[in-house]
């Protein structure tokens, strides 16, 4: 049997899908009616109003964006058994994060922060999302010390914080991609995280 879409996750689907393609901007109050095939009404029973569920669907890109990896390294880092395994895992992480494959998603974490700015009830929002994201990822490098696969003198919260901080930074040199730099910030990146890590 086929899970039928609620109009509140429809009307924020449609939200998210819009942003996505053309930024803000984009969104058509009409248009995103049409599509989900409901009146103004139901946006403004679920939402309050466009305002409302561009702000939902700023919330859910980023927290999408955030949280999974988050969930993700914890998770690895709970089955990982030996330190070996465990640089490998770290390894395979960073590629994964710094790849070209991942850099729409940063773009549209970047955005979702941008749009925040001048809207209180969003950048609480994004705040919260990110603090969270950050927990969980904290938790996750604790067991790794626990482990003994990390510095045991290392302040796990403040490395995970630079970590993230770093990988947001690297949309900086996607923006002018004819430099060429990704792939030494890459190992930089690399090289900073095993030095910090792993003395």
């Amino acid at each position: 049997m086929a899970i039928t879409e609620s109009t509140k996750d429809a009307l924020l689907r449609v939200a998210i899908e819009t942003i996505n393609e053309g930024g803000e901007s984009a969104i058509r109050l009409d248009s995103i009616l049409a599509e989900v095939g409901v009146s103004p009404s139901s946006l403004y029973h679920h939402y309050g109003n466009l305002n409302g569920l561009i702000e939902a669907a700023h919330v859910e890109r980023f927290q999408k964006a955030v949280y999974g990896n988050a969930v993700e390294l914890k998770r690895r880092i709970e089955e990982t058994e030996s330190r070996e395994s465990f640089v490998a895992l770290i390894d395979s992480m960073m590629d994964m994060f710094f790849s070209s494959v991942r850099e729409i998603a940063r773009q549209h974490r970047v955005n979702v922060l941008g749009n925040a700015f001048g809207r209180p009830a969003l950048l609480d929002a994004v705040a919260t999302a990110q603090k969270q994201s950050l927990l969980i990822a904290t938790e996750a490098m604790r067991i790794a010390q626990s482990k003994g696969f990390v510095n045991k003198e290392l302040d796990v919260a403040a490395f995970v914080a630079w970590f993230d901080g770093m990988a947001w930074g690297r949309v900086l040199i996607e923006i002018s991609p004819e430099d060429n730099q990704g792939a030494k910030w890459n190992e930089i990146a690399k090289r900073a995280v095993h030095s910090v890590l792993f003395g």
